[in-house]
């Protein structure tokens, strides 16, 4: 069996072997060139030393011509007379020949040339032009073209042609042995017979004809695999055969007598009859029997030699073939032509080459089938291609309804295609034209980081206009030679479309037309349908759970199908893709609920549950890994994203128990159901599906940004644009790793560097659980509070037992399990913990920090991009605040000045002492003696705000609402206290509790112990210092945060690595969500553009997903379009495969790569 990477690379393989056999046909003369060599050399019998380019036929002046016969360039002239299917009738009276087009004179007549002779020339070479061409088409094949490098004369195409089958024919058998089409043996077998290039041990298949005799079928032969050679295959043999034909590709048969009776059965049925009959001439295949005699000659040369010569000698036969039809009955069409050129092109060699490549698609499709399929019974295989073929339909049909809706990216390049293309008959895919945009963003010292991307012209426009203070420049990667696609133009477009603004309204008026919700309920029922069928094959549920579901289905009112919502603390709205299934009426516990979740974390779609309890504590027990909080991510609604993350995720959980002995919980108690407003079938999931959508594109284009003036709109484009100048600078300065897992490496290394550990038998100090006297926790959690370990010691023994610890070491008592089994585990034991239990890990992490932030020469490089940052996210934090009208304009134009005041370092005053209230202009954000990592005090006269950064709400807040605000959103207080660092979370707690206790007057902030901020560099490493500080309590206490994944850097992780824009303070668990339909928009404007057509992926289901995916080599659908030479080859292939009509939009849509814009990054100066 191979391994996927051995097929990628045989794809590969088969890939490259057929784009060279494509690229050798394309070169094979032009029917007009063939025509124009026959008449160039005729004519030269007249005329030795013209060209014919420069001959024309003209009426000579004062005649008047009886018939209308054909004038002009001589070559136009016969090409006109194959047209008209008859020679032209000149007289030297009336017509001439002369050296230029249109003119009659005598002084121009060529006199030396009759006329008459030259008409009688083309009537002659109309009679026998049939063998003229075919002679110029054997020249082409048989004379060598050019020489190489060394000066030798290169194999002739003939000979080129061959080798190019044979290597096509080689890959191909590769690739089917691959697929299990052929065993290795055969292979091998098939190796030994014909791949020594000596007479083969192959046979040929000939067919009877009506007159008697018999035709050989060009590239069409039989293998005996048992190796023995006989004069003829016999017809009703026992041994192993494989049958190759060019649309059947390599099939094998057990005996000689069963393939003998299949081909017989083929040539009795129309369609396969007249796939194997592509073998012969047009001229012969109408001679062949109706039920034929075949016969298996064998082949007495090199098998590509005679497939390669029976190929050519049925192109030659047909080219004779159709050039005497049109010189008998003409060419009054275009399409009249294309018979003639089909055979020149060898255009059912290429077809034919489809067609197996179809096969063998398909073979890898039913390969790549799980395993749960291949064991069904065929008919409920059957039942669910069929199934998958419905789902498919469906899809394709909304996708044509929805199109250039279906995304932000879809939107936007159907809109630049309307603005950069000449006309409705001429389109211009502005996915293929690139810009080069450059952006600066001037630092504080002066100096200047330069931002340069390369982008498709879609891009261009999604991303938006700056305002004139920070515009970009845009230039055209080359001349694309459209009149309206000037750097200029662009420009002025992408400010005039604003498409990022007129999005959501367009989206908006095709997702509320009845046919579109009518089209996405009809998708949703044949996908449940088809996943629900899987369901029962792979026994996920019962025939129970299946009757329910179908009964809804059907229309059974005694069924009831509802959303599904976490009402924990908050009324959650519903998740977005789940349903559940139950009968109406009875004791609301003791029923059967079945369970829709597409995607969920147990790879399953459909769940059966005995009763409620079940169902709630199943969706509830998601919160507790990782892999159930990403889909929970995928499902929430927008508005309860954060409730979500510090609701249900910021809680502590009980650590290290498996989950089967987890008891509930009082908020997945609240998993409820949750009634839709529609009840109609499935029409209330559609609305809730579409209501979850429509907030997801509000979310990342909010009222405000729709609402405010196109100056504020565009300057806060800019500061995103300037936000990934800025991260791009910075991210490899500031990538810090989190203290949890650098403990957890090193641990790892240093524990199985004792035990001998290596590879795959590594033990990973996270996945074991210890248990000893200070409770229960993972090996890594102890290492950080290591201390816990000998804490079973006292003063008096330290004293006066000198000895106590290596004796309590001797007997101390542990435990240790897998954390994910709850199986013990015997690898380990106290006496191990006591050798390696002094590394500290909190030590060396100190000494990362410190030599990656502090102890480095470019430190005021990493000051000055700090301050960048922090400023940008100022900026966009009071100008989100000032369009949301949570901040008065007034407030704002001086928060913005004093802002901007930070790029100018003071040095900080000798013996300067903090401040017991923060005064006039910036000042560090103090709370209850604790500093807010990030945070300021901007003050103006009375006027004070304080700047939260991230702030789940307002960033900027009035110094006098602070208590309150804290009392009206529990999430800023729990904020807050995130930000104060261990060693204030005390005082800093207690505030918070104060400003939410209504039975107390609201307190009055202390925010005494601030210094003005003085310079960046000290903001810089105050911030390392509290992290430092922040480790030094975490390691030396069993603090709150131990419980956690700790991540003692969060600020950093915020203020330096996030890639979140807009709008500022969004958590960054929302780039989790993968469903979003604006994920274009998501995307881009978070500096990932690379996920940007991510949503799709949900969309693709069943072969075309296999398709892709195989076919890509790389499991990426971009490379797919490698393998075909255009769009519409991929379609008509996937149709082939699918057998359901694929549209070339759809496949453009799903197929067609997203571009990742190339980007650079550097500071100047």
């Amino acid at each position: 069996m191979q391994s996927e990477q051995e097929k990628n690379i045989t794809l590969e393989q088969v890939h490259e072997a057929r784009t060279h056999l494509i690229e050798a046909l394309k070169k094979i003369p032009v029917f007009k060139a063939i025509l124009h060599i026959c008449l160039a050399d005729e004519f030269k019998k007249l005329d030795s030393d013209a060209s014919i380019a420069r001959r024309f036929i003209n009426l000579r002046s004062g005649a008047v011509a009886s018939t209308s016969e054909p004038t002009g360039n001589l070559f136009d002239v016969f090409l006109e007379c194959l047209k008209r299917g008859r020679s032209p009738q000149y007289t030297a009276d009336k017509y001439g020949m002369y050296e230029l087009d249109n003119i009659g004179s005598e002084t121009f007549r060529l006199k030396y040339l009759d006329v008459a002779n030259v008409g009688r020339m083309m009537a002659e070479l109309m009679q026998n032009l049939p063998e003229k061409c075919s002679s110029e088409l054997d020249k082409y094949w048989n004379v060598s073209m050019g020489v190489d490098s060394r000066g030798r004369a290169l194999p002739p195409p003939k000979r080129e042609l061959r080798n190019l089958q044979a290597r096509l024919f080689w890959r191909e058998l590769d690739l089917a042995a691959s697929e299990n089409l052929l065993s290795k043996s055969d292979v091998v077998t098939i190796n030994g017979l014909i791949g020594s290039g000596l007479p083969s041990s192959c046979y040929a298949v000939s067919v009877e004809k009506q007159q008697g005799g018999f035709s050989t079928l060009a590239s069409t032969f039989v293998i005996s695999l048992s190796g023995a050679i006989a004069n003829e295959l016999n017809q009703a043999g026992s041994q192993e055969v494989v049958f190759y034909s060019p649309f059947g590709g390599l099939e094998k048969f057990n005996t000689v007598s069963a393939f003998h009776q299949t081909l017989q059965q083929r040539m009795a049925d129309a369609s396969s009859r007249a796939e194997l009959l592509q073998g012969l001439s047009e001229e012969e295949s109408a001679l062949v029997s109706t039920a034929p005699v075949m016969r298996y000659a064998r082949i007495l040369e090199d098998l590509f030699e005679h497939c390669n010569g029976g190929l050519l000698v049925r192109q030659r036969r047909d080219l004779i073939h159709q050039v005497r039809q049109l010189v008998t009955v003409g060419a009054h069409t275009e399409a009249a032509w294309q018979p003639l050129a089909n055979v020149l092109s060898m255009e059912a060699v290429v077809r034919s080459e489809n067609v197996r490549n179809v096969l063998l698609i398909k073979a890898m499709l039913e390969n790549a089938r799980p395993e749960w399929f291949k064991k069904a019974y065929v008919t409920n295989q059957e039942l669910y291609v069929g199934l998958e073929k419905n789902l498919l339909e469906s899809q394709i049909q909304l996708h044509e309804l929805t199109q250039d809706v279906a995304s932000l990216k879809a939107y936007a390049r159907q809109a630049v295609e309307a603005f950069i293309s000449p006309g409705t008959d001429e389109r211009i895919d502005p996915d293929t034209v690139f810009v080069n945009i450059q952006h600066s963003v001037r630092m504080a010292d002066g100096k200047r980081i330069e931002h340069r991307e390369r982008k498709t012209l879609t891009q261009a426009f999604m991303y938006g206009a700056h305002d004139r203070a920070g515009r970009y420049t845009l230039t055209l990667e080359k001349d694309y030679g459209l009149a309206r696609l000037t750097p200029e133009n662009i420009m002025r477009a992408i400010e005039t479309l604003d498409l990022r603004l007129a999005y959501g309204p367009a989206r908006q008026r095709v997702y509320g037309q009845p046919n579109v919700k009518e089209a996405m309920r009809e998708v949703l029922g044949r996908k449940t349908a088809l996943t629900l069928f899987g369901a029962i094959l792979q026994k996920h549920i019962t025939s129970t759970a299946q009757d329910i579901v179908q009964r809804f289905n059907f229309g059974d009112p005694s069924i009831e199908a509802s959303g599904i919502a976490l009402r924990a603390f908050y009324n959650f709205k519903p998740l977005k893709d789940l349903i559940v299934y139950r009968r109406k009426g009875g004791d609301a516990n003791l029923k059967t609920y079945v369970l829709y979740a597409p995607g969920s974390p147990t790879n399953k779609d459909w769940y059966e549950f005995s009763n409620r309890d079940s169902l709630q504590r199943y969706i509830g027990l998601w919160a507790l890994e990782e892999e159930g909080r990403a889909y929970l991510r995928t499902q929430v609604h927008e508005s309860d994203r954060h409730n979500l993350e510090h609701e249900v995720f910021g809680k502590e959980w009980p650590r290290g128990e498996p989950r089967e002995r987890i008891q509930g919980r009082a908020w997945w108690d609240q998993v409820n159901l949750v009634a839709w407003v529609e009840s109609d079938g499935l029409k209330g999931s559609i609305q809730s599906v579409l209501d979850w959508e429509d907030a997801e594109e509000k979310a990342v284009t909010p009222h405000w940004y729709r609402n405010a003036g196109a100056s504020d709109r565009h300057l806060f484009n800019r500061l995103n644009t300037d936000f990934k100048a800025i991260y791009d600078a910075s991210k490899d300065k500031f990538h810090i790793e989190g203290f949890h897992k650098f403990a957890r490496e090193l641990v790892m290394s240093r524990l199985n560097e004792q035990l001998g550990r290596t590879g795959d038998r590594q033990i990973d100090p996270d996945r074991v659980m210890v248990k000893f006297h200070m409770g229960a926790m993972t090996l890594t959690q102890l290492f950080i509070n290591w201390h816990l370990w000998r804490s079973d010691g006292n003063v008096f023994e330290k004293i006066f037992l000198p000895g106590s610890n290596t004796l309590r070491d001797s007997i101390r008592v542990s435990e240790f399990w897998w954390k994910d089994t709850g199986e013990p585990m015997t690898e380990l034991n106290s006496s191990t913990l006591n050798k390696l239990i002094d590394l500290m890990p909190g030590e060396h992490y100190s000494h990362y920090l410190k030599s990656n932030f502090l102890w480095k020469s470019d430190i005021d490089l990493r000051a000055n991009l700090y301050r960048e940052l922090k400023k940008n996210e100022m900026f966009r934090a009071a100008l989100t605040q000032k369009l949301n009208g949570t901040l008065p304009s007034g407030h704002y134009d001086w928060l913005i000045e004093s802002i901007k005041g930070l790029d100018r370092d003071t040095r900080t005053p000798h013996g300067v002492s903090p401040s017991s209230y923060p005064g006039e202009g910036v000042y560090e954000f103090w709370l209850e003696g604790a500093r807010i990592a990030g945070g300021y005090v901007f003050g103006e006269g009375h006027v004070k705000f304080a700047y939260v950064p991230n702030s789940p709400g307002k960033a900027f807040i009035w110094v006098g609402d602070l208590s309150k605000a804290i009392e009206n959103d529990r999430l800023l207080g729990e904020h807050l206290l995130s930000l104060a660092g261990l060693r204030g979370r005390d005082r800093v707690g207690a505030y918070i509790s104060k400003s939410r206790d209504p039975r107390d007057s609201q307190p009055v902030p202390g925010l005494g112990g601030t210094y003005p901020v003085y310079n960046f560099k000290a903001e810089y490493e105050s911030l390392i210092d509290r992290s430092l500080d922040d480790l030094d309590v975490l390691t030396t206490s069993p603090a709150e945060a131990f419980w956690q994944e700790t991540k003692i850097l969060l600020e950093v992780a915020l203020d330096v690595i996030s890639i979140f824009v807009p709008p500022v303070g969004f958590v960054v668990s929302v780039l989790k969500i993968s469903h979003s339909i604006v994920q274009g928009i998501i995307a881009s404007s978070h500096g990932d553009s690379a996920g940007a057509n991510a949503h799709f992926a949900t969309a693709w289901r069943g072969a075309i997903v296999m398709y892709l995916g195989k076919v890509a080599s790389a499991g990426s659908a971009a490379s797919a379009l490698g393998l075909l030479s255009s769009i519409r080859d991929l379609s008509d292939v996937l149709s082939a495969v699918t057998g359901v009509p694929v549209g070339i939009s759809y496949v453009t849509a799903v197929a067609v790569p997203h571009w990742t814009p190339e980007s650079t990054t550097h500071v100047i100066g």
